[in-house]
Parts: structure tokens; sequence; C-alpha cells
């Protein structure tokens, strides 16, 4: 009687109690689509919700261990439902929520990842794809929730959507692409708005925005509206780290925002005040730079300023002058 080499045997069990978690996951990932609205024909009611709901928290433990092939079930199961064409609307919009909701809880449960990952990666892009589809759909229940999964998405793979978004940045640069091109760098680029960055992932972004300033005219506002909105997220979260920006100094951030403001600071662009938020912002963020500006205001005592100083009062003035200019204007 021939036997196999043990060896082989090995091999073979091993690679065969590999498969086992993805087959039941499989199964349960299953048995959640089959219960949801677009399956079953029917509204939620109290008792299709509480099973739905027993699912829905038995995917939630598993995603702890087995965070990539729930994910990427997932995404199936909203790729499907997004495609529904004969099913009632009511339907798709519960069940969209649902699985929303389960994405969230199972991204909530995911720790930071670290390194880069192709399986994890792909995993991730599918994500925001879809949740990209979800947010150009204009129902705003299911928009904002998947907003959410978007931020949350950002807190544990930053890295990921800020590489997606250089290269939407290096796209909205060149003069000849397709219209799918375009479409998604746009939304590679608008995505990237929904995240929240910590200190040293603002000064990275920042130096990647600058390395490809400027965008094509066409595209100026989307970029000066991300760039706007991941400052913005970044005082907010981080209240307690921006307010220290205002009395140390940080050079590695000064560096970051300032080289963005001189950048941004041109003659044709202090004509677009489409980018004047950003400058603002960035001035803000800047180490000492609100304390440094609130004490140039004899004008007679900026030439013994920093030059740097000056460049952002002179700034901050331009800006107020028109504004003001503006509002007589309108009276």
């Amino acid at each position: 009687m021939s036997t196999r080499p043990i060896s082989q045997s090995v091999s073979h069990n091993k690679n065969k109690s590999l498969q086992k978690p993805e087959e039941w996951i499989s199964t349960l990932i299953q048995r959640y689509q089959d219960q949801l609205p677009t399956r079953t024909g029917k509204v939620l009611d109290r008792e299709s919700r509480e099973l739905l709901n027993t699912t829905h928290a038995c995917i939630t433990n598993v995603s702890r261990h087995h965070c990539i092939t729930v994910m990427q079930g997932l995404v199936r199961v909203l790729k499907a439902v997004n495609a529904s064409k004969w099913t009632a609307p009511l339907a798709i919009s519960q069940s969209r929520l649902v699985i929303l909701q389960t994405l969230l809880e199972c991204l909530q449960e995911t720790q930071p990842f670290q390194g880069r990952n192709l399986d994890r990666d792909t995993m991730i892009k599918n994500v925001l794809n879809e949740m990209w589809i979800i947010v150009q759909s204009g129902n705003a229940g299911a928009s904002d929730k998947a907003i959410l999964v978007v931020s949350r998405v950002g807190d544990i793979a930053a890295p990921v959507l800020m590489a997606r978004a250089e290269m939407g940045l290096n796209v909205m640069q060149e003069e000849d692409n397709t219209e799918e091109s375009i479409q998604e760098a746009q939304s590679f680029v608008a995505l990237m708005s929904y995240v929240t960055l910590d200190l040293d992932q603002l000064c990275k972004f920042l130096h990647m925005v600058t390395s490809l300033w400027p965008p094509r005219k066409e595209h100026l506002e989307s970029v000066c509206s991300m760039t706007s909105s991941v400052l913005w997220k970044f005082i907010e979260k981080y209240p307690d780290t921006f307010s220290s920006l205002q009395h140390s100094p940080y050079p590695h951030v000064t560096d970051a925002t300032d080289t963005m403001f001189n950048t941004m600071n041109t003659p044709e662009m202090k004509r677009r005040c489409v980018c004047w938020p950003v400058q603002m912002l960035l001035i803000a963020v800047s180490p000492c730079s609100l304390e440094a500006i609130s004490h140039a205001q004899d004008h007679q005592g900026l030439p013994n300023l920093p030059e740097n100083v000056i460049i952002k009062r002179q700034f901050v003035d331009m800006v107020g002058s028109t504004v003001q200019s503006e509002r007589t204007q309108s009276k």
C-alpha cells in the first residue's frame, strides 16, 4: 500500500485548515445577504431586524481576526445591492444602511494597519469605490453613513487614501486625460476630504499637495476644498496639538505649512479667492504664526519683522481689504 510522505500530508492538512475560515465566513456572509430586504422582498420588521442583528454581531466578532475576508464579503454584498434594478427602493435603502453599519462596526474593531499588503489594499480600494457610489447617490442617510466609513478607513489606512489622492492630483495636473480618468481622480481627491490626519501625516499630506501644485484651473476648487477640509479636520480632532502649535516651535510643521503657503502665494493665485481659505488655514496651523501676525499691527514696523511674517501679514491685510471692499460695494 502506497503512503503519502509525511511532509506532503502535513502540508495538505495545513492548507485545508487555512481554507476552512474562508468557507464558513462565506457561509455566514451568505446568510447575512439572504436576510436583507433585497433578498427577502420584505421591509424590515422587528423580527427580521433582530435576526439580522444577530448575524451582524457574528460578522463583527469574526472581523476582529479575519478583517480582509469579512470586508471583501461585505463589499460583494453591497455591490449586489447597489446593482439591484428590480427591487423596491425602500428595500434597497434599508439594505444599504444595514450593510454600511456592519462595515463601519467591523472597521471600528480593526486596529490601524501597519505597512502595505496587496490583499488589504485591494479590499480598501473596493470599499472606497463603493462608498463613492453611495456618496454620489444623493441619499442623505446612506451618504452620511458612507462618509463615516471613509473616515474610519482613513483612521486605519491613511497612507492608502493619501496614495490615491496623490494619483488624483497627478491626473489633475495633466492636460490630456480621458473623462473616466478625470472622474476617478476627482473621486480620489473628494474622498480624501473626509479623512482626519495626525500632525505627522498632515505634514506629509501638505508636502504632497505642494509638490503637485498647481492643478489645472478646472480642478483648483476641488483641490483647495480637499486641503481646507483636511486642515479643518486636524484642528477639530487635535485641539490640544493645534493650541501647542501657537506657542511652540515645530520646524517640520513650519516647513510644510510655509512651503505650501509660499507656493500658493503667487501673483496669479492671489487673484483666486478660492485659494484664500487654504492659505488662512496654513497660517493658522503654522507654528507661532498667528501670534507673530497679531503683533505686526503696526505697518511701520513691518520691515523689522522676519520676511515670512511680513508676507503673511500682507496676505491677511489683502484679504481683509478685499472682503471689506466687496461688502461696501454690495450695500
